[in-house]
């Protein structure tokens, strides 16, 4: 075990679009590992009115699968944290329902790719997807008894408390993950002792939920396809779109001695709540975990209107700064300033990620470098990584030069930044295997905004350290404790005196120009993603020098 890898934190980085399946005990939380010391209140004689219905409601409810609205009135604070979530929208944020249905229409309904028509979706909303025509959304129901509104619930209370099964790499993205699904009203979690609820319910303890409750992460949280059918995942064979629950198990707890859990970062505790039913009176006493599953997305139709309920808490998740620990750490180093030039070096750790950073579907995360110098008056001398508006995008050559380049704003003359530094992947139609890593086919591959069978991520490369020799592919995503050095070397038209120096590690969900191609695969505009551009940029880290040139 790394003793230098344990200290203990509550929140930490963003996890992918955060759409896979982690929660305690909707009914009774619970602390990771086990129950804590239970005070159990005097039971209160009980009023009929404070039971929420026991009838179906065929408005919000699914055959066999009550609707998250039905825990409302007894868990009010768990199910307020949920509706916030991005779990809550996993079928209707805008993104993912463009996204979603230009990828059904233009490849998973491919011959080849029979079986594969709800991919996506499967993971976004296994329940639902039970009773679904087929993969496009919103749902079109094969029942009459499934109404629209019902079926527009993504992940919701069931999903994690109605799962009975042994979770498997990349399970969820197939259609036997819904067979795993117990119907009823039994609900799995760490207690077997609900709240008296008049028979609304009851609580089943299982081994998952007892011992290891993070694993339910694996059945979305790597999206993947076994591709050949030979019933292993292999780079290069198969699909890779995701490996974030690999990132965590095998190079932060297996390799690094990390000694988190997806649970205590994503799930951290309620020391507000002391009742997981905290709307029902003579609830039982519980140690109450966080449902709104923090991450980076948020709703882009929602943020539009100015409604971000999560907005501190993803900078807590990027920042660190729930017990002010950093995810990342910056540093400048080696400078050299003579008036004229200036060289330096940026190093940036993967301190407290828990998994590779950026995570999740990292072709839409943008983690990247600011890097500006200024002179005493505070003009400009360079720059790289700039934005001038949040709204604009990076100038990185890898997208300026291929067939998305056209959908890049803010990029003066399209030319691109040589030295910047932005770890986000590219996500390429046709890839191949060189040395081990996977690249861009460099015959037929191309950077593209939807997920094709037939491709994946792989890395960006920086023109300054090609230039310099070091060769493609250095900007990977920067694996759990690991660390990158990135050399800058800017030349002034004229002498200074001093200068100013800032780097700043920022942080943005979606790249503008992905979601202008996203919207122009939507001529009719289902939904009106054009209309939606607001980015939310966040500084994980930044630190500033002033250098003087000798005398």
């Amino acid at each position: 075990m790394n003793t230098g890898h344990t200290v203990k934190r509550v929140l930490f980085t963003a996890s992918p679009f955060i759409l896979g399946v982690v929660a305690s005990l909707a009914g009774c939380s619970s602390g990771e590992g086990g129950s804590t010391t239970q005070v159990t209140p005097t039971p209160t004689t009980m009023d009929p009115t404070t039971l929420p219905p026991d009838p179906t409601d065929t408005t919000t409810d699914l055959p066999g699968f009550k609707g998250s609205k039905a825990c409302q009135k007894c868990h009010t604070s768990i199910y307020n944290d949920w509706e916030s979530s991005m779990h809550a929208h996993a079928l209707t944020s805008p993104v993912t329902v463009v996204e979603n249905n230009q990828v059904f229409a233009i490849d998973l309904i491919k011959t080849e790719n029979q079986g594969l028509e709800q991919f996506c979706v499967n993971c976004h909303s296994p329940i639902a997807t039970l009773f679904a025509k087929d993969g496009r959304l919103p749902f079109v129901s094969t029942k009459p008894n499934a109404t629209t509104e019902a079926l527009q619930e993504g992940i919701g209370c069931v999903t994690c408390h109605s799962y009975r099964g042994n979770p498997k790499d990349a399970k969820a993205a197939l259609t036997d993950f819904q067979q795993d699904f117990a119907v009823g009203k039994n609900y799995f979690g760490p207690f077997d002792d609900p709240a008296p609820n008049g028979g609304f319910h009851q609580a089943s303890v299982s081994a998952l939920y007892a011992s290891g409750t993070e694993n339910l992460c694996l059945n979305c949280h790597n999206v993947k396809n076994d591709r050949n059918g030979d019933k292993k995942f292999v780079l290069g064979e198969d699909l890779f779109l995701q490996t974030t629950f690999d990132e965590y198990n095998n190079d932060y707890r297996i390799a690094g001695g990390g000694e988190q859990t997806c649970l205590e970062c994503h799930m951290p505790e309620r020391p507000d709540i002391g009742q997981a039913a905290d709307g029902f009176p003579g609830a039982p006493f519980r140690t109450v975990h966080e449902h709104g599953f923090p991450g980076v997305d948020y709703p882009l139709d929602l943020f539009a209107k100015g409604k971000d309920p999560q907005k501190q808490l993803r900078r807590d998740l990027l920042q660190g700064g729930g017990v002010n620990i950093p995810v990342a750490n910056l540093n400048i180093e080696n400078e050299v300033f003579d008036g004229a030039k200036l060289d330096f070096d940026v190093t940036i750790e993967n301190a407290n990620g828990g998994h590779s950073l950026p995570t999740g579907f990292a072709f839409s995360r943008q983690m990247w470098l600011e890097v500006l110098v200024n002179d005493n008056d505070k003009n400009e001398l360079a720059s790289s990584g700039v934005l001038r508006d949040p709204n604009n995008d990076l100038c990185d050559q890898d997208t300026l030069n291929d067939v998305l380049g056209p959908n890049v704003l803010g990029c003066a003359n399209n030319v691109a930044d040589p030295q910047l530094v932005n770890f986000q992947t590219q996500l390429v139609d046709f890839v191949t295997l060189q040395n081990g890593v996977l690249i861009k086919d460099p015959v037929k591959g191309h950077e593209t905004w939807l997920q094709f069978q037939t491709g994946g991520a792989v890395a960006r490369s920086r023109p300054a350290d090609v230039a310099a020799g070091l060769g493609n592919g250095t900007l990977a995503q920067i694996k759990a404790f690991d660390q990158r050095t990135f050399h800058y070397s800017f030349t002034f038209s004229k002498q200074n005196e001093n200068i100013s120096l800032s780097v700043r590690l920022n942080f943005r969900n979606l790249p503008p120009y992905f979601v202008r191609r996203l919207a122009q695969g939507d001529p009719n505009q289902t939904v009106p993603l054009s209309s939606l551009l607001s980015f939310d940029v966040i500084t994980m880290q930044s630190q500033g020098k002033t250098l003087v040139p000798p005398p």
